[in-house]
Parts: structure tokens; C-alpha cells; sequence
């Protein structure tokens, strides 16, 4: 007589601990998938090939990681929604679905509604975060929350964190101290296929001196990453119990925080800062029961700022200053703000909040008039030097630099107008010309486009 199977309450499931051969998905998230750097060749087309000018792009490092990472995370979706539909597992309740729901939701429907297919499925080149990726983040989020149900899960987790920060902390300090890892003939041929080994004694990646990269395609991106790391270190550092342990903890944070200098992205020091400010308010009762043992992390962390500051001549107090908000609005400040460049034919119209003017190309010469239609005065016009002889242009300058281009100067900025048969040209970041749009914006921002790396540019 077959075996009748007994049907277990959803409360014995929650209560269910899987083994760890389920976490395997998790950990090779978390200690593989950051570190892969592996060149692919991709052609690109329609909209890509027309924004980059180009039709072969070679990717170091992110289209494999993309790739690993779906393939991954849905394998561990796929094994555990089976369980759950054959009711050997069950999903916590949680209202934190809803809010991953409607980020879902609202990344499918930017994908349904996406003009370019090619990119929202598989994201822009460099970066590869298509629909499939940004989905897998919340599927990553529910993953963890559901199979983390006991200390071995939770020792496994850490020790993936602590292997990537360490194999990240190693490229960091070869890539500082100018000995990258990639750039030795070991390290080249090992990102490199077969196809492509024949130019790893002439490839270079183009990131300056003092600037750790480590596997990641931005320096803002290892910045980032040195931003979660640090107070997961500290964390490690405070919980250690043994002496041995804690000296550890401490050696693994003070890696970090070099790869969060290192990096020198302002985002990461942003997410340190912000991390530490959490810190103080989480583990608030520890710096109070153990001060000395709370305070050696924040002289680590001092000690090793002073010391990649002088290695750098300064980088680091530079790009800490630069966080300044204050200051970062005095310097957008400073720079002029441009209300319209417009072109019409043969007549260019800038106007600022300084000054404001009109430039005519006939005649094979430049005329200048106010807004108004009066001729400005100019001299330097046998050289083809134009320079206004009103004092309120005085930081204007409009400079022929060849036959059939004229370099404009207005203050802080340049641009280059060109002599076209259909009327006055620019060009655009492909080389091509074109003619200037105004973009609509939110005026009240006018005037510090250039704040925080100019991405106030951006948000208007």
C-alpha cells in the first residue's frame, strides 16, 4: 500500500531551515559575481551604435557579470518557487513586498513602454543593467529574506562578504601603489580570450593615478561599495569577541576604508559619512559600554586618510572638501549661467545672465548686435581676434581658429561654431553637426546646474 504523504502546516514550513548547498546561488552572488572581469566584443546597433558613434564596443566589465547575475539569481527562484509550490517551503509574510512590488511593476512598465527593446532588455552598454538585472535585485532581496533562517546560513553570508572585501581590498592596494593586477602580463591574459590575447601588452584602462577601480566599470561604483562594506566591517569589529578576532575585524575595516579613499568617489564618501552617522545611532549602548574599543575604528579610519593624503599630494582632503554643500553652491555659483545659445540660419544668440549677444555670419566676416538689434562695437576684426569694446563683454572673446570655425569664449565656457552651408553649426559628442536645443528645466534651479558634479544639470 503506497505511503500516504502527511501535509505539513504552513508553521512547521516557516520554521524549515534548508541546507546550505540552497545558499550556493547567494554565495556566488555576493563572492563571485563582483569580482568577474572578462573582455566580451559587442556590436552594437540602432540606438547604442547612433549615441557612441561607433559599432564595436569591447566590455571588460560588467556584460558577464549581467549574465552570471540572471543566470544566478533565477536558478535560485526557480528552485525555491518549486518548493514552495510543492509545499516542502513556505515564504515569509512580509509588508516589504509592497514596496519591492511597485518598483517591479514600475520597472516592467518602463520595459513594456521602451521605444528600444535591445537596451531595456539587456541595458546600455558598460553597464548592462536591463530589465532582467533590475528585477533580479528585488528577486536577490527576496531570496536572502527567505532562505537566511539560521546561524550557519548567516556564517556563510558573512564569510562570502569578507572573501570579496579582501580580494577587492588586494586589487585596491596593487592599483594604488601603481602595480595594477591587470596590467601585468598574468592578469591581462587572464581577462583577456584567445582572440584578444594579442593586445594585452597595449591594453591600458583609463583611470589616473592614486585610483582604485578594482573589478568595477566606475570609481563611484567601488565607492559605493566600500560605503556598505566599511560599517559591515565595523559591525564584524564591534561583535568580536576574542582578541585575535577583533584585530582581524579591525585589519579587514581599515582595507575598506582604504578602498573607500582610494576610490575617491565623492558618492562613496557621501555613503560612508552617512553609514557612520547610522552607526553611531545603531551601536550607540557599545560606544558607551566599550569607548576605547568603539573609538579605534574612527583613528584607523583618520589614519588612513592622512596617509593616502600625503601618498596623493593632497587627493583626498581635496575631494573631501568638495563635499561641502555650502561651498559646492558658491562655486556654482560663480560660474555664469547660460538662459539660451540659439541658432537660426546664419545668426547665433547666446544670452546669459551677464551679458547677452548676437552673432551674424555674412559677408565671409562676424557682426555683433545686442538683443535689441544695435551693432555692438568690436576690435580685432582685421585678425579675426573679435573682442568686444564694451567693458560689460569683457570676458567674451570669439577667435577664428580655421577657415570655417570660429571658437567662442563667454566666460568660463568655450564652443566651437562652424561656417555650414545650411547656416551656422555645432557639433555634437559624436563629431556631427548639429544645431543647439533648449531643454526645458525648472527655473528656480538656474544657476546651480553645477552643483554636486553637475548633476543638478541633470535633475532640472
Amino acid at each position: 500500500m503506497a505511503k500516504r504523504r502527511v501535509k505539513k502546516s504552513r508553521a512547521y514550513l516557516l520554521q524549515k531551515s534548508l541546507s546550505v548547498f540552497f545558499m550556493i546561488p547567494v554565495i556566488l552572488l555576493v563572492s563571485f559575481v563582483p569580482l568577474v572581469v572578462y573582455a566580451n566584443i559587442r556590436e552594437l546597433s540602432g540606438a547604442q551604435a547612433a549615441f557612441w558613434g561607433r559599432s564595436v564596443h569591447i566590455d571588460f566589465f560588467s556584460y558577464y557579470k549581467s549574465l552570471f547575475f540572471i543566470f544566478l539569481t533565477y536558478v535560485a527562484v526557480a528552485v525555491v518557487g518549486f518548493m514552495v509550490w510543492r509545499r516542502t517551503y513556505a515564504l515569509h509574510r512580509s509588508r516589504i513586498y509592497i514596496p519591492l512590488g511597485v518598483y517591479v511593476l514600475f520597472v516592467l512598465l518602463s520595459y513594456i513602454f521602451s521605444p528600444e527593446k535591445s537596451i531595456s532588455t539587456l541595458g546600455m552598454m558598460d553597464m548592462y543593467q536591463g530589465v532582467f538585472v533590475l528585477v533580479g535585485y528585488v528577486l536577490v532581496v527576496l531570496l536572502v529574506f527567505n532562505l537566511v533562517r539560521s546561524d550557519k546560513h548567516l556564517h556563510v553570508l558573512v564569510g562570502s562578504y569578507v572573501f570579496v572585501g579582501i580580494m577587492v581590498g588586494i586589487l585596491a592596494i596593487t592599483q594604488y601603489l601603481g602595480h595594477d593586477f591587470f596590467r601585468t602580463a598574468f592578469g591581462s591574459r587572464l581577462i583577456l580570450p584567445p582572440e584578444l590575447e594579442s593586445i594585452a601588452d597595449h591594453m591600458e584602462f583609463r583611470f589616473g593615478q592614486y585610483t582604485v577601480y578594482a573589478t568595477m566599470y566606475n570609481t563611484n561604483f567601488v565607492g559605493s561599495f566600500a560605503a556598505l562594506m566599511i560599517p559591515f566591517s565595523f559591525a564584524l569589529y564591534l561583535y568580536a569577541k576574542k582578541p585575535w578576532q577583533w584585530l582581524l575585524a579591525l585589519g579587514f575595516f581599515g582595507l575598506m576604508v582604504f578602498v573607500g579613499f582610494g576610490s575617491n568617489s565623492r558618492a562613496g564618501m557621501v555613503g560612508t559619512v552617512s553609514a557612520f552617522l547610522l552607526m553611531l545611532v545603531m551601536f550607540r549602548r557599545i560606544f558607551i559600554k566599550r569607548p576605547i574599543k568603539a573609538v579605534l575604528p574612527f583613528v584607523l579610519l583618520v589614519l588612513v586618510g592622512y596617509g593616502l593624503n600625503e601618498i596623493s599630494d593632497g587627493r583626498v582632503m581635496r575631494e573631501l572638501t568638495r563635499l561641502n554643500p555650502v561651498a559646492d553652491r558658491e562655486r556654482a555659483k560663480e560660474t555664469v549661467h547660460f538662459d539660451t545659445v540659439k541658432i537660426e540660419g546664419d545668426t547665433l544668440t547666446v544670452i546669459t545672465e551677464k551679458a547677452s549677444f548676437v552673432m551674424e555670419y555674412r559677408e565671409n566676416r562676424l557682426f555683433f548686435y545686442t538683443l535689441e538689434g544695435e551693432e555692438l562695437e568690436m576690435t580685432g576684426v582685421e585678425d579675426e581676434d573679435y573682442r568686444f569694446a564694451d567693458e560689460a563683454y569683457e570676458d567674451i572673446r570669439i577667435t577664428r581658429v580655421e577657415i570655417h570655425i570660429y571658437r567662442v569664449r563667454v566666460y568660463h565656457g568655450d564652443f566651437n561654431v562652424y561656417i555650414h552651408e545650411e547656416g551656422l553649426k555645432v557639433t555634437d559628442y559624436k563629431g556631427e553637426y548639429a544645431t543647439p536645443d533648449q531643454a526645458a528645466r525648472i527655473k528656480m534651479l538656474d544657476g546651480y546646474e553645477r552643483m554636486f558634479s553637475n548633476r543638478v544639470a541633470l535633475w532640472t
